[in-house]
């Protein structure tokens, strides 16, 4: 399945995420684990999915600018009104499209998320920038411009659906445009209802359907704007592996992309395919059923795991265990909570006391602590009547239970502290750096942050400093670089400890490709590693495009450049969004133009 819209990464979002999953490597122990579970785990990971790559981000600005270009009039003839309705009910608010939410440490929405396609993207070559920007420039002389004044406009792979709405009833009219022809093949009125952040178009997939909804029931449409599936639904869900959860007269039921209901409208709840496996409810109790209706696991279960290969964890009675993907309960349920395996291994409670049992439900760590944090580089942290150690996957204790705090391993190293202070120990549980840090990070890239006082600096795994105490604040290496900060000023340091650039920007990203994102004084601009500016800090907002191009803005106005800080479109419009199936759709001066990529 491919979304219709996608989001952008951003340098500051990157920086981020790495800090998060390599700097401090936490895991959550498994008391967190169970105050945080979610009780319907197939939903979730399906919402995350289009989570993941619903928002296909757009920098807006204001102000006008005249541009010439073939027009699409308000006289433009519409080949299929069949479905044009009229409703008339009280006035209703829908927001489409906002401009992206930004704050002085990021360089396009802070909601981005990131998928697999945006991190190609993200490290493609300088010369498929090159290509496409040569793309652009061409396609950007014959823009084709839509000079009626519509509302908000969503981009249908095939056809984009232009959205009019006057705001004095409950329906909008949508106009469906055909992006090669440039003629509008049909017209449709739907409540505004599917237009708001719950039902929205932006979910609609490519290949699939869209759900709409007419005199208070929901159908489904094609992207040409074809009622396939017939407005008669009291609730729907979008679809997936081909299916979509329908209610009828308050019973879930499915149809296929035909409109056949194909497995019967009789469960309390129901929820999306993943893996051709969805999740039902039954008289409040759970169960799995097939594509074809089949009741894989009886409902009688309060909770059902990730249905995945391996074993699941279900609860039953207030009981945990687990079943495997027949439905099958290989381990009764017997726990006061367990997690999923993971290498072979699950953390159970009992009677409020953690260990681990392996597939066959043996016990290879005692029931005895207080909490069992999770295995990274084959050992985990431990708590036991308020002190931290370290065991192996066998249950050995590596070290005395004997730590006041204590982080993950890291490089064979792990943090702990002993009173107050901290320092660091190695996978034989020997300690190896003297315990006189009042904080430290974890090891990345051979070096860790340490702080004494209310200063940091580096050292190395002998514990050699490698920079003096004498900044405010430092990241982990990433690259051979880490960012520091003096005074509210950052700056970049290599592994040797010297100051590549001396601190003076106000924010400072990690260096990736060889470039860095800086921001002084409110602009954004883009050095390389050696401090030398490529694009000048003079920009309002720099974020990501695609492959490797930037969407710049200045003075509410955006256009596209290179990371070598050459222009590929000017700064002139209103909003440049992001291409979908070789489509920009550019804003400007209240107009919408397309520009078709070769």
């Amino acid at each position: 399945m491919i979304l219709l819209g996608f989001s952008i990464i951003t340098q500051e979002m990157e920086e981020t995420i790495m800090r998060s999953n390599l700097e401090e490597q936490r895991l959550m122990p498994i008391k967190q684990v169970k105050s945080g579970q979610v009780n319907n785990v197939i939903y979730f990971l399906i919402l995350l999915l289009i989570l993941l790559n619903i928002q296909a981000i757009s920098i807006f600005a204001e102000n006008s600018e005249e541009n010439k270009s073939t027009s699409l009039t308000e006289n433009s003839t519409i080949k299929d009104n069949s479905n044009l309705t009229d409703k008339s009910t009280k006035n209703e608010d829908s927001n489409l499209i906002q401009s992206p939410k930004t704050d002085d440490s990021t360089t396009l929405s802070e909601n981005s998320k990131i998928t697999k396609k945006q991190r190609e993207d993200e490290f493609a070559t300088y010369e498929e920038s090159k290509i496409l920007a040569q793309k652009i420039k061409k396609a950007e002389k014959s823009i084709f411009w839509i000079d009626k004044k519509y509302d908000k406009y969503y981009d249908f792979f095939e056809t984009i659906a232009l959205v009019t709405d006057d705001k004095k009833t409950n329906y909008v009219k949508v106009d469906f445009m055909d992006k090669i022809s440039k003629d509008i093949v049909n017209s449709i009125m739907v409540e505004r209802e599917v237009l708001t952040e719950e039902h929205t178009f932006d979910f609609a997939y490519y290949g699939d359907l869209v759900e709409i909804k007419r005199d208070g029931k929901y159908g489904f449409i094609d992207n040409k704007g074809k009622e396939v599936i017939k407005c008669k639904y009291d609730k729907t869900y979008g679809f997936s592996d081909g299916l979509s959860a329908v209610n009828l007269n308050g019973r879930w039921g499915y149809v296929d992309r035909k409109g056949n209901e194909v497995i019967d409208f009789k469960y309390d709840k129901a929820d999306y395919f993943f893996s051709g496996f969805a999740e039902i409810e039954l008289d409040w109790k759970l169960g799995i059923i097939d594509k074809s209706g089949r009741e894989i696991v009886e409902p009688k279960y309060e909770y059902i795991g990730a249905f995945v290969d391996g074993l699941i964890p279900v609860q039953r009675d207030e009981k945990w265990g687990y079943i495997d993907k027949s439905g099958k309960e290989v381990i009764v349920p017997q726990y006061e909570y367990a997690t999923a395996f993971n290498d072979g291994i699950a953390y159970v409670e009992k009677r409020g006391k953690s260990g681990c049992i392996d597939e066959s439900g043996k016990v290879i760590i005692d029931i005895k602590y207080d909490n069992i944090m999770g295995f990274i580089e084959d050992l985990s942290k431990v708590e036991l009547n308020g002190k931290f150690g370290f065991i192996d996957k066998s249950g050995k204790e590596v070290t005395k239970i004997k730590y006041d705090g204590a982080e993950y391993f890291s490089e064979g190293m792990a943090l702990v502290k002993l009173g107050d202070k901290w320092g660091y120990i190695d996978k034989s549980g020997k300690e190896v750096i003297d315990f006189k840090y009042d904080e430290g990070i974890n090891f990345r890239e051979g070096f860790a942050q340490v702080k004494i006082g209310n200063k940091w600096a580096f050292i190395d795994k002998n514990g050699k400093e490698i920079t003096k105490f004498k900044y405010d604040d430092v990241s982990s290496f990433y690259g051979g670089l880490a960012d520091v900060t003096i005074d509210g000023k950052v700056g970049l340091v290599d592994t040797t400890g010297k100051e590549l650039v001396s601190p003076k920007y106000d924010r400072f990203s990690s260096v990736i490709n060889g470039i860095a994102w800086v921001n002084l004084n409110g602009k954004k601009g883009i050095i390389d590693k050696t401090g030398k500016v490529i694009i000048p800090v003079e920009y309002d907002v720099i974020g990501g495009y695609l492959k490797n191009l930037l969407r710049v803005e200045k003075d509410k106005k955006v256009g596209i450049m290179d990371k070598k800080g050459e222009k590929v479109v000017d700064i002139k419009y209103d909003a440049i969004h992001a291409p979908i199936n070789n489509t920009i759709i550019l804003e400007k001066d209240g107009r919408f133009g397309i520009l078709n990529l070769e």
